[in-house]
């Protein structure tokens, strides 16, 4: 179905890898600056192994039979949506500090 609507780059294993690395390389950043928000270490915890399997998933387990490679991109994708959920519940309760160039 991609090649009729003209998306076959999409299917293309240097694209999925290339997306997966810019998306961990944006939620590392933004999964540290709320560690720097509220201190907790919670969501990094969640967001390192979470990081790996999509790694390993995007790398190692193409040798492998697709099976292996869906279960650890899913695995590895479902970690990170729960590190930003539990990053943004700890975000939402810290109190709010005005600062220089704040808007109120």
């Amino acid at each position: 179905m991609l090649p009729l609507v003209g998306l076959q780059f999409l299917a293309d294993h240097r694209f999925e890898r290339a997306f997966v690395v810019f998306a961990c390389a944006l939620a590392l950043l933004t999964l540290v600056n709320g560690y720097r928000r509220h201190h907790r270490p919670a969501p990094l915890m969640l967001a390192f192994p979470g990081l790996l399997l999509l790694l390993l998933g995007v790398t190692v387990a193409e040798l492998y039979p697709i099976a292996l490679h869906s279960v650890l991109v899913t695995c590895g994708g479902v970690l990170l949506a729960s590190a930003h959920f539990v990053n943004l519940r700890l975000d939402r309760r810290q109190p709010h500090m005005h600062g220089p160039g704040c808007a109120h």
